[in-house]
């Protein structure tokens, strides 16, 4: 795939990374998404003595790609500024850690994110007699499940934050200079680089599927483990009303 091509598949809101890993020349995309406007044109101008003028980051991901610079210079580029950038943001976080020791159980209060179903709730609830219970029973919604919502996503993304520093510090990760939707870090294995998207406050959902229906190591195709023959928790309950 070419430069515009990619950027249009990783800029769809619902992107499978791992199927367009496979596709060749993401490795380079990649890297090249990682870097902000400055990087790009130091980095364009340091290796081909072009001067850019454009700050546009379309412009500048595009003119990288199509140049000359390899993908190891981009990652000693990278490597060299990194702590620069590690500094930076460890200085915006200074206070995040005391703020996080504070608190104490948070609920997330709105499943899947979903305000707007929060308001439908509330909105056509029958019960309401008064302009008075109207005004508690939103008062409520907002102290209690909004409140508690903010607070649940602010504790997420402040954690998420911190503990990114631990991994990008690792050397055989290659950090991003630039926070990039879907990709805390990336990591080379062999001539591919993978990108992570770290999570540390779910297991998706298909993991108990996969696990009811038996894991084992495998040793071919693109991941460590293969599902076995066994019957998912759904597929068993769904047996059971069709029996029934």
């Amino acid at each position: 795939m070419g430069f515009e091509e990619l950027h249009k598949q990783f800029g769809k809101k619902e992107t499978d990374l791992s199927k367009l890993q496979k596709e060749k020349g993401f490795s380079r995309y990649i890297l090249i998404r990682s870097l902000d406007n400055d990087h790009t044109k130091e980095l364009i101008k340091a290796n081909t003595k072009i001067e850019i003028t454009k700050n546009h980051s379309d412009y500048l991901w595009d003119t990288l790609f199509k140049s000359d610079v390899t993908e190891e210079q981009i990652i000693k580029y990278i490597n060299k500024k990194y702590p620069e950038v590690s500094k930076q943001r460890k200085e915006q976080e200074e206070y995040l850690p005391n703020i996080i020791k504070e608190f104490d159980i948070v609920k997330c209060g709105i499943r899947n994110d979903n305000l707007n179903e929060l308001t439908k709730e509330l909105v056509r609830d029958k019960s309401i007699q008064s302009k008075a219970d109207l005004e508690k029973k939103v008062n409520g919604v907002v102290n209690n499940r909004i409140k508690g919502y903010i607070l649940w996503q602010y504790y997420n993304q402040v954690t998420n934050d911190l503990i990114e520093h631990f991994f990008n510090d690792h050397k055989n990760v290659i950090p991003t200079l630039r926070k990039i939707t879907y990709v805390d870090f990336l990591i080379k294995k062999n001539n591919e680089i993978i990108p992570f998207d770290l999570k540390i406050t779910h297991i998706s959902d298909d993991y108990f599927d996969w696990h009811m229906k038996g894991l084992s190591k495998s040793a071919s195709g693109n991941d460590s483990y293969k599902v076995g023959g066994g019957q998912s928790e759904s597929e068993i309950f769904k047996a059971k009303y069709k029996s029934l």
